[in-house]
């Protein structure tokens, strides 16, 4: 038996015979055969019988009539079954997607309101008489809020990160106006306090005997402040600052620094080292570093960065300030080590440092780190994109022995800087002039500008370029005076009594101090080249030849342990050897003028 068809309910099926319908005319098989079995082929029908088959064919024209309207009725009972269906799916579809968009959008709320850590200040209780002068709660909470953001546009522009804060507002500071029945506004509302973080901020201004009383609260802490009518302004401000260093301590000690609020700074400072949270700790010890640095007190600011580093280890804010504080202190080693330890905390970089500041801290970074280490046509290279700290950039060239540009960045330093003649008398000291003298000595009486936070660049610095000139154009006396007031834990000033030693024909003292520096920074270039050179000057080439190797091992591009390597060689005859060395160097130093003419005789020589 054949399956049945989608249109069998419609047409039938052809192996059954179909009932007629009731009402219509039905054949007789019987009575239609024996007329057509009683017919001869090819002679006219009977007047009866030609009646009946007209009658039938009649008959069965009414039958495909009847089932072709049938059909096509089933047809269009189909289609229109079709169209609902398809109907029917498509508002399926829609409901769903409107559904799936209401709850999308509902945990898009929820998400938001997790992660909301903005600032609401209340209408403030305010007493009728001020409401009637137009001192409402809502103006209250305004002026509350003016404050507030100004205080945080004061204090915003720090290298600490905002996510990084316990409570961060963002941008997201206003004042809430009470509404009424629900909305979408409503619904977030009530998201907000149930899965967000915000700030609210409440209170109420009212009479006292003598005068106004303003509170504030936020949270279970209240801050109340009187005075008279005419103090609402004062009070306002007073509630504000109470209400920022509740929830902001570490951004309200920036701002107690700008106003040089001092001991209220290490006050607020000292209490958030006391905090559960070990980055608000570790941030509350930088910032007392911070206090500390800029040659106030090197040794302090170091011992705040490294209690940082116990609180968080690898803490980028630390190690960077941790560098800037070793430099002034002349700990050079260290300064190497520790912006390794930087460049490698990228994670903490990126966490705890603001965007916008981590590039510029990264670079100050590398230029420290590369001056230190003898890099300095990198140094130069970082300090001209950095387009900051002249005193690096004026030394890394001079140091990368570009005495043209360097002159031409000290000219354009006004000549009440000390920039205007530091870095013309070390072009001199190296070109052998007794300019020199009297140029640091310039440098040196006229201190650092305010706010410089530069003081280590004169006593760790200038004080022993300016010994090493005086030594070298006869004032022994002088020299040693200066060194005698510079700390034997600073590896320049260390160099510095070995260069003296040197000048004055004590080999035996320079030997001991240049070891000692070497012995302080054994991977660092300077004091090998500087033993190097006074070695190949007393004639020891086998000496001057081992430090060139030695300083070239911890240093590769620095130029000057290639000159030295390359005047030793030529010392021994060895042009040929020496030309690839001098080549090397000029890749560092192309500036160089003595070193260019050191090259053009060892070509003459090779031959």
């Amino acid at each position: 038996m054949a399956a049945p068809g989608p249109f069998d309910d419609v047409l039938g099926d052809e192996s059954e015979s179909a009932a007629p319908e009731p009402g219509l005319p039905r054949e007789d098989p019987f009575a239609a055969a024996l007329a057509l079995s009683a017919t001869t082929p090819g002679a006219p029908l009977d007047p009866h019988t030609a009646a009946y088959v007209d009658e039938q064919t009649r008959l069965i024209r009414l039958q495909v009539k009847h089932y072709d309207e049938e059909r096509r009725l089933a047809i269009g009972a189909a289609k229109r079954k079709r169209f609902g269906d398809r109907l029917r799916n498509l508002l399926v579809v829609l409901v769903c997607l409107a559904t799936g968009g209401a709850m999308v959008g509902l945990l898009a709320m929820a998400w938001d309101a997790a992660h909301d850590h903005g600032l609401i200040v209340e209408a403030f209780s305010v007493p009728p008489d001020l409401a009637q002068r137009g001192l409402t709660g809502q103006i209250v909470a305004r002026q509350l809020l003016d404050r507030l953001t100004d205080l945080q546009a004061r204090t915003g522009r720090t290298m600490r990160a905002p996510g990084s804060y316990r409570n961060d507002w963002g941008d997201d500071l206003k004042v809430e106006i009470p509404q009424t029945g629900v909305s979408i506004g409503e619904l977030r509302g009530y998201l907000r306090d149930w899965l967000g973080h915000e700030a609210h901020i409440t209170g109420e201004v009212y009479r006292t005997a003598s005068g106004l009383t303003l509170t504030a609260r936020t949270g279970d802490t209240a801050s109340s402040f009187s005075g008279q009518d005419g103090d609402l302004d004062k009070l306002v401000q007073q509630a504000a600052e109470a209400t920022y260093a509740h929830t902001q301590p570490y951004r309200y000690s920036v701002y107690l620094g700008l106003a040089n609020r001092l001991a209220e700074q290490r006050a607020v400072l000292g209490a958030l080292t006391g905090d559960p949270d070990p980055v608000e700790r570790a941030w509350a010890h930088v910032g007392l570093g911070n206090e500390l640095a800029g040659g106030i007190d090197p040794a302090g600011c170091a011992v705040e960065y490294h209690a940082a580093l116990r609180e968080v280890p690898g803490f980028a804010p630390a190690l960077t300030n941790l560098v800037d504080c070793e430099v002034g202190l002349g700990h050079d080693q260290q300064v190497l080590r520790d912006a390794a330890r930087f460049l490698k905390a990228q994670e903490s970089v990126h966490r705890d440092i603001a965007p916008d500041s981590r590039e510029r801290v990264t670079a100050g970074v590398r230029l420290l780190r590369d001056t230190t280490d003898g890099d300095y046509s990198d140094a130069v290279a970082e300090a001209l994109h950095l387009g900051e700290r002249p005193w690096l950039l004026a030394y890394s060239l001079v140091q990368d022995h570009d005495l043209g540009s360097a002159d031409i960045a000290a000219a354009k330093v006004g000549p009440d800087n000390y920039l205007h003649y530091a870095p013309p008398g070390l072009g001199a000291l190296e070109l052998g002039q007794p300019a020199a003298a009297s140029l640091l000595n310039q440098a040196l009486s006229m201190g650092p500008p305010p706010f410089c936070g530069c003081d280590w660049v004169f006593s760790r610095v200038l004080r022993p370029w300016l010994a090493v000139a005086k030594a070298r154009f006869g004032d022994a006396a002088g020299a040693q005076a200066l060194l005698s007031a510079t700390p034997t834990d600073c590896y320049l000033c260390l160099r510095a009594r070995g260069l003296v030693a040197a000048a004055g024909d004590d080999r035996t003292q320079a030997e001991r101090w240049l070891a000692e520096a070497i012995a302080q920074g054994a991977d660092l270039p300077q004091a090998f080249t500087d033993r190097g050179a006074a070695r190949l000057a007393w004639g020891d080439v086998a000496g001057a030849l081992s430090d060139a190797r030695r300083a070239n091992a911890v240093s590769p591009r620095n130029a000057d342990a290639l000159k030295l390597w390359g005047d030793a060689l030529a010392r021994q005859g060895h042009w040929r050897d020496a030309l690839p060395k001098y080549d090397a160097a000029l890749n560092f130093a192309p500036a160089w003028a003595a070193l260019r003419r050191a090259r053009a005789i060892a070509v003459g020589r090779k031959g």
